[in-house]
Order: structure tokens, then sequence, then C-alpha cells
């Protein structure tokens, strides 16, 4: 009986450890890739060493009135995401307006698209064309980055589901 009970208690030491040791590598990949993402700046264009000082004000420029102009579409997303929640939830969802609101908040995500996708025009207008090769392959790495890290979680994940 002691025999049994001991090699019972050795299968449980040896399950957890494994288990902590899938924990510990999951965190790792996590970590890894914040680590990563945090050196790098969101605004691929801004990364650009061979941008010159006047691009990168003029670029920043750009940036600050776009940021200003999308402001208050943000904000009403913002507000329309809070009303849907609470007409949702309440206790007599009148349907004709949760699908208003819906409609509201694609056709503001789609303007806020739409001008993002113009200032990403006008941005590229300011650059040379080695700038724009240079900017098309760091964001083709950025890319594969991104898609390597999926991997790596997905797998991780997988590991884990199999213990």
């Amino acid at each position: 009986m002691k025999k049994i009970i001991s090699t019972l208690t050795m299968a449980m030491v040896i399950a957890t450890t494994g288990f902590a040791q899938q924990d510990v590598k999951s965190e790792q990949i996590v970590h890894k890739e914040k680590k990563v993402m945090k050196n790098k700046k969101h605004d691929p264009i801004m990364r650009l060493e061979s941008l010159t000082d006047a691009q990168r004000a003029e670029l920043k420029k750009m940036r600050e009135q776009n940021r200003e102009v999308s402001k208050p579409q943000r904000e009403r997303v913002r507000t329309v995401k809070e009303e849907l929640r609470m007409k949702q939830t309440s206790d007599s969802p009148n349907m004709d307006e949760i699908n208003k609101l819906i409609d509201e908040k694609h056709t503001l995500e789609a303007q806020i698209e739409k001008n993002r996708a113009a200032q990403g025009v006008k941005m590229r207008a300011v650059l040379t064309p080695e700038q724009k090769t240079e900017l098309d392959a760091n964001m083709k790495a950025r890319k594969a980055e991104h898609k390597q890290m999926k991997v790596e979680r997905k797998d991780v994940r997988l590991q884990k589901e199999a213990h």
C-alpha cells in the first residue's frame, strides 16, 4: 500500500513539474513578444533610418492632423459601443435601435479606416523610392515576425492541451 501511495505521489510531482514548465515556456514567449514589440514604434514609417529631419517633421505633422480629425469619430464609436451594450442588456431591448447603433458604429469605423488609408497614401508620397522600398521590406519582415510569434503561441497552447 505504501509503495502505491509513494508511486502516485511521485507521478503527481512529475506531472505538476511538467505543467509548470509549459506555463513558464508560454510566459517566456509572451514576454519575448512584448519585448520585441516594445522596442518597435507603432508607426513603421517613422522607424525608417533614412528619413531626413524635414521628412520626419512633415510626417509627424500629418499624423497629428489625422489624429485630430479622427478623434471625434473615435470618441463617437466608443459612445455608440457603450449605448449598444446598454440597449442589448436592457430588460426590453429594441432591435430597431440596436440595429441603427450597429450601422452607425460600422459607418464610423469604415470612415476612420478610409481616413487611415488616405493618410498612408499621403505619407508614402513624402518618401523617396528607396525609402518606400525600405518601408515595404520592414513591413514584410514585421508581418513575418508576427506570423512566427502566432505559430509559437499556437504550439505552446497545443502542448498545454496535450498534457
